[in-house]
């Protein structure tokens, strides 16, 4: 049975799991103040942030927790910033191409 903060960690992994990202958020960030240890922790949140659209702060989170020898799956967390990265830069293309399309032409 898991008990004190890792069950945090766990329950919060539960809330991702199953869709539901503010209380995912909620929890990973319980974890964060519990434990010592926060890669974890603040890779869940980065997470949490990604699904709920707040992709800077995602990346600057999942970066926190790849400063961690710790962090239970580097790889995966390596590769969610490459992806929210491009998904930015995909996002800012069509934003520019929008623009150009919205302004009157002279």
């Amino acid at each position: 049975m898991i008990s004190g903060p890792r069950a945090f960690l766990e329950l919060a992994r539960f809330d991702f799991a199953r869709g539901d990202y503010e209380s995912a958020l909620t929890g990973f960030e319980r974890t964060a103040l519990a434990l010592h240890d926060v890669a974890n922790a603040r890779f869940g949140i980065g997470q949490a942030l990604a699904k709920l659209g707040r992709k800077k702060e995602a990346i600057e989170q999942i970066k926190f927790a790849l400063t961690s020898k710790e962090l239970d799956e580097p790889i995966v967390a390596t590769a969610l910033i490459e992806e929210l990265k491009a998904e930015e830069t995909t996002q800012g293309l069509a934003r520019t191409r929008s623009d150009r399309r919205a302004r009157p032409s002279r």
